[in-house]
């Protein structure tokens, strides 16, 4: 799919139909739009600390964690996936 720079991955989603969880409506206060960078991480911005600190608090975090909230788009192609929640 396309999208805009300087769209987050979470608005881009939106915007194509894409269900992408965001239960605190995309203000960096859960980790529900947990993703997992697959390629082109060089193509979305550098995260924050208040992301970084978030992500702390992810299940499955990996080096390549982002939230979809906060990862801007910038130019280039990139592949992500998401990160299922456990449900108890």
């Amino acid at each position: 799919m396309e999208a805009q720079s300087g769209d987050t991955l979470l608005d881009a989603a939106l915007e194509h139909g894409v269900e992408m969880p965001h239960e605190c409506g995309g203000n960096c206060a859960c980790t529900t739009c947990h993703i997992h960078v697959l390629e082109g991480a060089e193509y979305l911005s550098k995260p924050e600390e208040v992301e970084i600190d978030r992500l702390l608090s992810a299940e499955n975090r990996q080096s390549y964690s982002r939230l979809g909230c906060q990862a801007i788009l910038l130019l280039g192609e990139i592949t992500v996936q998401l990160v299922e929640e456990a449900s108890w």
